[in-house]
């Protein structure tokens, strides 16, 4: 039996080690340290699997075995909702498992599975019709993108909400996700629109565009795996409340709604002692520093105080405390302590967790970078 190498079924080879392993590693944390990373564990091990159809096919095995072109390990109608799982799990936004996002994906897998017993010649009918790839490849990602919707949509409840509960949002934030999964996206519309170049040119013609989608692949699954491992556990702070007549959860919009309308006194008296509190006890330079500290501090209820700073400070209690943060850092900046810090101890001692954390901030509210702003102040 002759199998031929190539440098494509060699780095699918990498691909497929680096997903499993990766896969597994998450998986095993999920269990030893009940972290949140089961799903993404095997979103990793079936993106290695993904593989194994190209990995056959570049070592020449299917002239030898000719059924293993069709191994059910394509996985289009079932990544998607296995990272949307994923996305639940590390969410704090109180939401009920949809396991049934999963099942059109195992029907496939279990459909090609079943159809490999049959006679090669109609497995080679079914993938070579026009409506199988119209329901399938078509179907595959019109519904991953409907997943993606879904997933895009928690994940901005789920950002709201931290900035609404957290002063420091730094591996709790979810963001990351957002841009992975177009990435995905993107990348599984290139694959097909690379398919097609194959017909048009020679397929020489295109091994560099091989090489560079498993590198790209490479890639994404170094950065989910990091990013899954760094991504801290956080809590919902603020419960939700459930509306006993629907035993739905209430939304935050309709949680301002049920709140007691405060008049112009009391809503000034409630923002003039969060102020007080954080200017004279300086809690913004408490890293950590959440909304319920500050509202345990001066006696108003977190539900409350959340929804004063959002309706009355036009801000959410994250901007609310970094404005802080960046107001003391401009002043450390200013004068002559400015010469004695390094950026990363300014940033440490005004609040910020972290050098990243405070270059956004401190961009957001000036418009320049820390360094550019010490800078024009001292021309």
């Amino acid at each position: 039996m002759e199998i031929t190498y190539s440098l494509q079924s060699t780095i699918n080879i990498v691909l497929l080690i680096l997903g499993v392993s990766f896969g597994i590693l998450l998986i095993a944390l999920h269990q030893k340290e009940q972290r949140n990373t089961f799903f993404l564990g095997v979103f990793m091990i079936l993106f290695g699997l993904s593989t194994i159809n190209e990995i056959v096919i570049e070592l020449n095995l299917i002239k030898y075995y000719p059924k293993l072109e069709y191994l059910p390990f394509d996985f289009l109608w079932l990544l998607f909702p296995v990272f949307y799982l994923y996305v639940q799990d590390i969410s704090i936004v109180p939401e009920k498992k949809k396991y049934n996002v999963l099942i059109p994906g195992i029907v496939a897998f279990l459909f090609f599975t079943g159809l490999l017993l049959f006679d090669l010649s109609l497995i080679v009918q079914v993938f070579e019709s026009p409506i199988f790839g119209l329901i399938y490849y078509l179907g595959g990602i019109v519904y991953s993108i409907v997943i993606m919707v879904r997933t895009f949509k928690l994940i901005t409840v789920h950002t709201k909400k931290i900035k609404n509960q957290y002063s420091t949002t730094e591996y709790k934030g979810i963001i990351w996700i957002k841009y992975f999964s177009l990435t995905i996206l993107l990348y599984f519309m290139s694959s097909f629109v690379a398919l097609i170049l194959v017909v048009i040119f020679q397929e020489s013609a295109i091994s560099l565009l091989d090489t560079a989608f498993l590198i790209i692949n490479m890639c994404l699954i170094f950065w989910a795996s990091f990013k899954g491992i760094m991504q801290h556990e956080v809590k919902l702070l603020i419960p939700e409340e459930t509306n006993t007549n629907t035993s739905e959860l209430c939304t935050e919009k309709d949680v301002r709604k049920e709140l007691p309308q405060e008049n112009n006194t009391e809503t000034k008296e409630i923002i003039d002692k969060l102020r007080a509190a954080v200017e004279e006890f300086e809690l913004f330079k408490h890293v950590d520093l959440t909304i319920i500290d500050v509202a345990e501090k001066i006696g108003v209820h977190p539900r409350k105080l959340s929804a004063t700073i959002n309706s009355n400070l036009g801000s959410n209690f994250n901007q609310f405390i970094n404005n802080y943060r960046v107001e003391y850092a401009k002043k450390l900046l200013k004068n002559n302590l400015g010469n004695n810090f390094t950026i990363e101890a300014i940033a440490h001692e005004s609040g910020f967790k972290s050098r990243t954390s405070f270059y956004t901030a401190f961009k957001n509210s000036t418009q320049m970078t820390p360094i550019k702003y010490k800078e024009s102040r001292f021309t």
